[in-house]
């Protein structure tokens, strides 16, 4: 089984996967190459990760749930009726594409205002690239030594947890906007 982070058809192909650059992939096809008697199932990453955490985890004995995934991107897995719910089209889970404001830049999908420009570790990186520019004083430029390009998640959250002002805005805003989010949902 194979959990893509982007739109499927359930069966053998990828129709777009914006955060690795896929457009049309016959993903089954191309797996059946190294793996000819294999059975092959696909589906999006984090309708799987739900289904997982139903059949397996915390929210196995609900009928109802919603779980958000957030990484580099933004997804989500819904359940309704005991069942892994995605729409006519496999796209009404892709929470990472509500609109919850405007932002200083656009989606992979080509929207402005998606949660995952927000709520992501590209987006994390992506403010604090820009809010560094005009406040260089903080810990995290300290721990990327002055270099943009090292600027991560977990750089930001160790910032915040030290009280750095600058990572205190980024997490803040993250919060914010992904608060947004869930009360969307």
């Amino acid at each position: 089984g194979m959990g893509i982070p982007g739109l499927t058809d359930g069966k053998a192909k990828v129709y777009i996967a914006h955060n690795l650059n896929w457009l049309d992939v016959e993903i089954v096809a191309e797996m059946k190459i190294y793996f000819p008697d294999t059975k092959i199932y696909i589906a999006n990453d984090a309708s799987v990760a739900a289904l997982a955490e139903y059949r397996f985890g915390d929210i196995q004995n609900t009928t109802n749930a919603v779980m958000i995934t957030l990484g580099t991107g933004v997804g989500g897995g819904v359940i309704i009726n005991k069942k892994l719910f995605s729409g006519s089209y496999g796209v009404a889970t892709e929470i990472g594409h509500l609109i919850v404001g405007d932002n200083f830049y656009d989606c992979n999908c080509g929207n402005n205002g998606c949660l995952e420009t927000f709520c992501s570790a590209t987006a994390l990186k992506k403010y604090a690239q820009r809010i560094l520019k005009d406040c260089p004083s903080s810990k995290i430029m300290d721990d990327i030594g002055g270099d943009f390009d090292f600027i991560n998640a977990k750089i930001i959250f160790n910032a915040y947890k030290d009280k750095d002002q600058v990572a205190q805005k980024i997490v803040k805003r993250f919060i914010k906007y992904l608060a947004i989010g869930m009360v969307n949902l």
